[in-house]
């Protein structure tokens, strides 16, 4: 279980959002830690952005349908490129992150049906600090196309960096 009940609901409210407008989507903890199926909870909900624009009118529209929604809404704070909010209903609270974003990926994003859109696996594990290990633990440098397949069949790990000093091979290919 990586995200509350709660957690759901508040991604679900938004998540047709990210898909109409394509210029927003979920990332690091939230998205990382339902993709591996973790135990781990994360204590906010991250929502990248390209340009500045974007990120000032998905935060116009996200809180409106979280109001909508029957969540309060309470800024914490507010700038061009980053705005925080505590998102409660019924005694449950959530932070969520709308911060400003390259549009830098290897991937495109990929739709998922409680964040509406939300980095590619690769894309996510990257983002978060993390390496791709193949089956054998080394890192994975295989194409678009062997990475696909991987995913699929299920042999790729993430490794969250160093364990102990250790950091994962790196075979070359």
């Amino acid at each position: 279980m990586a995200v509350t009940q709660f957690q759901r609901l508040v991604c679900r409210l938004m998540a047709e959002a990210r898909i109409a407008t394509g210029e927003s989507y979920m990332a690091d903890g939230v998205a990382l830690n339902t993709l591996l199926d973790s135990p781990r909870l994360s204590r906010d909900i991250d929502i990248f952005h390209d340009p500045n624009a974007a990120l000032t009118a998905t935060w116009t529209a996200d809180r409106q349908l979280l109001g909508s929604g029957g969540c309060r809404v309470e800024v914490l704070r507010e700038q061009a490129w980053f705005v925080e909010a505590r998102v409660s209903r019924d005694g449950d609270t959530v932070l969520v992150e709308w911060a400003r974003d390259s549009a830098y990926r290897f991937f495109p994003l990929v739709r998922h049906p409680d964040f509406g859109l939300v980095l590619h696996p690769f894309d996510l594990a990257n983002s978060v600090g993390c390496g791709v290990l193949d089956a054998n633990g080394d890192l994975f440098r295989g194409d678009p196309d062997s990475l696909r397949n991987a995913l699929r069949e299920g042999t790729l790990r993430f490794h969250p960096g160093s364990i102990r000093g250790s950091v994962p091979r790196v075979s070359a290919q």
